[in-house]
């Protein structure tokens, strides 16, 4: 009479579900290798299943890190260059060989090209400048400075307009002035000093009102005068 045995519904294949539904018979549903991980590549091997994969995530360039979310998937993030020290220059070097080495740290020029200042650089508060101090041990010296070729050195000029006066320079004091000597040893001048040309030797007026007397100048004596 009538038997029936089993069916055998196996396609050996480890992607599927097999199944058999009295109605239509054999089935075949395909697996989910889903695992809900977006860091996966999720595979299926028909002799061994389901399989899966780190998902490699690659930077933009050297300048990033990459990084993977189970639920987003790749993301990345900027390399910090940022040594906080206000002394260097902070680079990312998009072509450098990896985020680690991609860093590069410039030093700082401070030169602002003014001789007059001390340059230097403070790793807190960048550079800074100081003016230069062009100080002189003389008092008749005067010390300034020059922005392109720095301390300048003038010695004082201690002449004046009075032409009745010396004039000179002591380290230690300064200007000095001496009232000059326009003694010129001749009795028969009058010896006197004008500001504006100095010595003036004027010859003296030995004429006397008398007739009875010769008037003359001996340099020696000055004024003399003889009987007629």
């Amino acid at each position: 009479g009538c038997t029936e045995s089993e069916l055998s519904c196996d396609d050996y294949d480890a992607c599927t579900t097999d199944g058999c539904d009295p109605d239509t018979g054999c089935t075949h549903i395909d697996r989910d290798c889903d695992d809900h991980n977006e860091c996966t590549d999720d595979q299926c091997d028909p002799e061994s299943g389901c399989s899966y994969t780190c998902v490699e995530c690659e930077p933009e360039n050297a300048c990033h890190y990459a990084y993977c979310d189970t639920e987003t998937g790749c993301y990345s993030e900027d390399v910090e260059c940022d040594d906080y020290d206000e002394c260097t220059i902070d680079t990312c070097n998009p072509d450098a060989s990896g985020p680690d080495e991609a860093c590069e740290y410039e030093k700082v020029d401070c030169d602002d090209d003014d001789e007059c200042t001390t340059d230097y650089c403070c790793p807190v508060l960048g550079c800074k400048h100081e003016d230069v101090e062009c100080e002189t041990t003389s008092a008749c010296q005067t010390a300034s400075c020059d922005p392109e070729s720095g301390c300048v050195y003038e010695d004082v000029d201690c002449e004046d307009d009075d032409k009745c006066y010396e004039y000179e320079c002591d380290d230690d004091i300064g200007c000095l002035s001496y009232l000059i000597d326009c003694d010129d040893d001749n009795a028969c001048t009058d010896d006197s000093c004008d500001p504006e040309v100095g010595c003036v030797n004027d010859e003296r007026d030995c004429t006397g009102s008398s007739k009875c007397f010769e008037y003359d100048c001996s340099p020696e004596d000055g004024c003399t005068k003889t009987d007629v």
